[in-house]
């Protein structure tokens, strides 16, 4: 510790090249030498085309695709997580309860609906002039068999409306040695709480500017975790 303090990896190795450095590292590391067969997994490329695209299935892009796929349009809907529900799946169980019944019967409808398309595991890259979008979609993250396999998915999607769901990004405190292991973001050590079972700590010191913390604080004290 007192001889690889915080960001002296990024300092150190500037000078004269990271070249330099990297095999011993490598090494250091346990990742062994660097590949040097070509890729074995093949990777797509398609377009697409909807009426309206919705990015993020949290609460408001469930709401909001299920209303423009009732009136009709052709709906495509963007998630970067393995689930639809957003938010909903960072609350504990039991206050959950009805929302989580809410969720599950929007992504039937959806996944039921012939003008709906849901991709998940699939991250918004970007958005570009006329309506268009650059998205990646991971199809074989835990494939662990033998290869090739088609590994992902790269879309240029074309909609006549886009509607972002995507939630807010919780903004990290600015303090020294912020960046050693245990220091976390509040809204991550709720979701390992309620959505994966895991306490990060036995004791856990909250630092927040608002009151949104106050629930992670809460769930946290409720599974007996010392604030």
């Amino acid at each position: 510790h007192g001889l690889l303090p915080p960001a002296f990896y990024h300092k150190t190795f500037m000078w004269p090249g990271w070249h330099s450095f990297e095999g011993a590292i490598r090494r250091a590391a346990g990742l062994g030498p660097a590949r040097t067969q070509a890729d074995p997994d093949r990777y797509d490329v398609q377009n697409g085309t909807c009426d309206v695209l919705v990015v993020g299935a949290g609460p408001a892009g469930l709401a909001a695709a299920l209303e423009a796929a009732r009136a009709g349009a052709r709906v495509w809907l963007i998630e970067q997580d393995v689930d639809l529900g957003g938010s909903v799946l960072s609350e504990p169980q039991a206050s959950a309860a009805e929302q989580n019944i809410w969720v599950v019967g929007a992504a039937s409808s959806l996944e039921s609906s012939p003008n709906v398309r849901v991709l998940l595991r699939t991250t918004c890259a970007g958005i570009y002039d006329h309506g268009v979008v650059a998205a990646v979609e991971r199809l074989s993250d835990t494939v662990t068999g033998a290869s090739p396999v088609l590994r992902e998915r790269y879309w240029r999607i074309r909609a006549a409306e886009i509607v972002l769901a995507t939630g807010a990004i919780e903004q990290p405190a600015v303090f020294a040695m912020n960046d050693l292991p245990g220091v976390m973001l509040a809204g991550s050590v709720r979701q390992y709480l309620n959505r994966y079972a895991v306490a990060c700590g036995r004791r856990v010191a909250i630092v927040t500017s608002d009151d949104e913390a106050y629930r992670t604080a809460l769930d946290l004290a409720a599974a007996g975790v010392t604030i």
